[in-house]
């Protein structure tokens, strides 16, 4: 592989290689020197021009990839490792080799955003993606499991201001619609893409409450505040969104992104504002996960009294439109703000055995990383404490098929710095420069 340190100039060569790919044998046509002007014109010359303006498409189409590719990164040298990583001992190696090697992570929580990409192991930025104009600000990025294709939601932004133009910024970043793109890495030659999901509604940036894309990289789901089924008038956002209010919920929608298509699920009943929810409220991370298979998609279902008091399996197969046909997998009681349910992400195992999370045993109890059981809803053994001892608040960020390695956020200490690592066999290796903010990264 690649060392992911290159030059410049290294990364703009494998730019055009990739967007030199996309050209196929024999479609550009051959070299024609201009006609000699003493020979005088030729009556067909015009159509001749014509003709190489249609051969020279597909070599236009490879350029315009590779502007876009160019465009779109921002080159960087490998951040040095974070002091003490954990890297050198043998159990910190052996840590850092059994997660995926890449991820991505929105830079920060404020607005505008970019997308990273980083080297898990080494903490090495491979390459900073900007979202492309008019769109000025990543808001989701979710991860499929080959750790090479993710998809990000881009949205234009307005800075809100203090005084009388703050609350219109304000309204024209949430009506304003949100688009998608596939980023696929190569890292064999260290370079990234970028590509437009044209065939996917462009919501309203306050209507999506989180994304979570299937482990093979078709289909994307989405969290919605409000959807309706059953209805054959589409929502003022066009075709395949959802249709305008009446009888309608919280719910889930899941497009396959190379034609459109969509199905969804909804919790019929009062609007979330008074009663439930479904996912997350943005930022709040990745409230979407599924199983290995692309069957089963685990999500948080809240209420407004008591927090998330549920992690439901949504068996996107069956014939059922509503989600309250999803199995609760894990309950939780809710104390109002004080809650023993999840505090941040709930993510079901690949294998599909297994919800992680974390939650409290009893009210007001310490918060630590747990595993529940899918057949039973009843909490697994814990790892053991290990050297996570003064680390806390927690926040699962990706588990393994098994869920005995997982990737969590957590403080060194109940108000210390942010640290993001692999807790893995009872230890905590830390990742070397990981990114403070992880409200929204993916692996």
């Amino acid at each position: 592989m690649m060392s992911p340190v290159m030059s410049t100039e290294e990364r703009l060569r494998a730019a055009t290689r990739a967007a030199g790919a996309t050209v196929l044998p024999g479609s550009a046509p051959p070299l024609r020197l201009p006609a000699d002007p003493a020979a005088g014109p030729r009556p067909e010359g015009a159509l001749r021009r014509r003709r190489w303006l249609r051969t020279l498409t597909p070599l236009a189409a490879a350029a315009a990839v590779a502007a876009v590719v160019i465009a779109s990164l921002t080159l960087t040298r490998s951040v040095p490792a974070r002091p003490g990583g954990g890297a050198a001992s043998p159990a910190g190696s052996a840590a850092l080799s059994s997660v995926p090697p890449y991820y991505v992570a929105l830079t920060s929580a404020a607005m505008p955003a970019q997308a990273v990409i980083r080297a898990t192991a080494t903490g090495a930025i491979v390459a900073t993606v900007r979202p492309p104009k008019p769109y000025g600000t990543f808001i989701f990025v979710s991860g499929a499991a080959d750790d090479r294709t993710f998809v990000l939601a881009a949205q234009r932004w307005w800075p809100i201001t203090s005084g009388s133009g703050g609350p219109d910024a304000q309204q024209r970043d949430n009506t304003t619609p949100i688009g998608y793109f596939r980023l696929r890495f190569d890292p064999t030659v260290g370079a990234a893409r970028l590509t437009r999901l044209e065939r996917l509604p462009g919501l309203d940036s306050t209507e999506v409450t989180g994304i979570g894309l299937s482990p093979d990289g078709t289909r994307l789901a989405l969290a919605l505040r409000f959807l309706t089924v059953g209805r054959t008038r589409p929502g003022r956002n066009g075709p395949g969104s959802p249709g305008e209010p009446g009888g309608h919920g919280p719910g889930i929608q899941v497009y396959t992104l190379a034609t459109g298509a969509s199905r969804g699920w909804v919790w019929p009943g009062p609007t979330p504002s008074s009663d439930t929810w479904v996912g997350n409220d943005k930022p709040g991370g990745q409230p979407l996960s599924w199983t290995a298979d692309g069957r089963i998609l685990a999500f948080q279902f809240w209420t407004e009294s008591g927090g998330v008091t549920q992690v439901r399996l949504l068996d996107t197969t069956a014939p059922d439109d509503s989600l309250r046909a999803a199995r609760a997998a894990v309950s939780f009681v809710g104390h109002g703000q004080v809650k023993t349910g999840p505090i941040g992400n709930s993510i079901i195992t690949p294998d599909g055995t297994k919800i992680v999370t974390v939650a409290s045993r009893t009210r007001g109890g310490r918060s630590e990383v747990m595993e529940f059981s899918v057949r039973t809803g009843q909490p697994v053994i814990p790892p053991p404490a290990g050297n996570t001892a003064s680390l806390g608040p927690w926040n699962v960020l990706w588990a393994d098929s098994s869920g005995r390695t997982l990737i969590v956020e957590t403080q060194s200490g109940p108000s210390g710095a942010p640290l993001t690592g692999i807790l893995r066999g009872g230890r905590f290796t830390p990742l070397p420069g990981a990114a403070l903010q992880t409200s929204n990264v993916a692996w």
